[in-house]
């Protein structure tokens, strides 16, 4: 029985990433319109941690893992899980009336087993941000997952690739949902100022790509593009990489790119959490990633009037419309990359024009105020007793 406006969200950290930062998103609007927000994290707080954010949104966040100990014992990986696990069932016993949303696998797999322990009755959610790659590496995971499909009441893709998945893998139709991600447009900036402020001002060609140092991102794909095309791009260029290097990986990435030469070529900003006011200084920006759900941060490009050249996975080619937007390489393809990237570098007219189309996109489909509406007319439905998902 649900008896009042009450959502719990689970979500695995609150380090800056898009999951993060897109529940960060839509929970000022949920909290406007009548909803009490509490965030439940299931691993210890970080330095990067999106905490006060959250926080100074109106939502209340708790750790369900405590922070390090001094004892050795209490910080193994299964004295944390299940020291996690047990608050989050205190926590459903405590509340058992209030929706439970939960964001990422092992947030969807710790709430699905308290809420069986606990006995809990009230409507669950899962939203998938991601392809299920990661279940080719953890067997164990899909079974589970496949098992607790059965009990979440609804299940939420944020793209067309992802609710494909989630329909092969044997959730229900009626249970199944799409909500794309939103972003509001970022703030008015002077490029030229910003240009000076990282040495750029007489740069005439800048790419930017924006996501966290690790493999999957694809940054090596990208080097090695540009060390293939470096005499073509003629005129002086720079590549501004913004990302957290919260693995060391950045060092491996620094490494290639000086056996590549293009050293001088490359900016690393590895300590923004929020990179939407620099889009506005790129000519083009990158994403070669070799898996996304559905990425904030073409929404985030497309908003500020920029091409975005996009591997074809997950929902690129949905936020994207190939030829007219940006482009649209193949994955693991540093040669197409490299094509990609001359074609648009040598015609700055189709980049303007494919910028404005790109904005116009993003008005008409993927703005903030369209997504959280969807999230807020899916749960009033909930508490109204209707279980019709759009």
């Amino acid at each position: 029985m649900i008896s009042k406006k009450c959502l719990r969200f689970i979500i695995t950290s609150l380090e800056t990433g898009g999951a993060e930062l897109h529940l960060l998103r839509i929970t000022p609007s949920l909290i406007a319109n009548g909803f009490t927000v509490r965030i439940l994290v299931t691993n210890a707080e970080k330095k990067e941690s999106l905490t006060q954010d959250f926080q100074q949104a109106g939502a209340s966040v708790q750790f369900l893992t405590p922070a390090k100990s001094v004892h050795k014992i209490s910080n193994r990986a299964p004295i944390k899980l299940a020291q996690a696990a047990q608050a989050l069932y205190q926590d459903m016993r405590a509340h058992p009336s209030d929706i439970t949303h939960c964001f990422l696998p092992k947030a969807y797999l710790m709430g699905m087993v308290c809420a069986k322990l606990a006995r809990y009755r009230a409507p669950i959610l899962m939203s998938r941000r991601s392809l299920n790659h990661y279940q080719q590496k953890y067997p164990l995971i899909r079974w589970l997952e496949k098992h607790f499909h059965q009990r979440a009441n609804h299940i939420l893709a944020n793209s067309q690739a992802v609710l494909k998945q989630l329909r092969e893998e044997g959730v229900r139709s009626d249970r199944l949902g799409l909500i794309y991600n939103g972003i509001d447009k970022p703030p008015a900036q002077n490029p030229a100022k910003l240009k000076a402020q990282y040495q750029l001002q007489d740069c005439p060609l800048i790419l930017m790509k924006v996501a966290n140092l690790s493999p999957h991102k694809g940054h090596a794909d990208l080097l090695t593009a540009l060390g293939k095309i470096k005499s073509q791009l003629t005129g002086g260029w720079r590549l501004v990489c913004i990302g957290f290097d919260r693995k060391h990986y950045g060092q491996t990435l620094k490494k290639q790119a000086e056996t590549l030469g293009i050293t001088k070529n490359i900016i690393w900003l590895t300590n923004i959490p929020d990179a939407s006011h620099l889009y506005t200084m790129a000519d083009m920006v990158i994403l070669s990633s070799h898996g996304e759900g559905f990425s904030n941060v073409i929404l985030e490009a497309m908003a500020s009037g920029k091409p975005v050249i996009a591997t074809d996975v997950g929902g690129n080619k949905e936020a994207i419309v190939d030829q007219e937007t940006g482009l649209i390489v193949p994955v693991h393809q540093p040669e197409a990359l490299a094509e990609a990237i001359v074609s648009l570098s040598q015609a700055r007219n189709t980049r303007e024009a494919m910028g404005r189309k790109a904005q116009k996109r993003w008005q008409e489909h993927f703005t903030l105020a369209n997504c959280t509406a969807q999230y807020l007319k899916l749960y009033q439905e909930i508490i109204e007793g209707s279980t019709c998902v759009a």
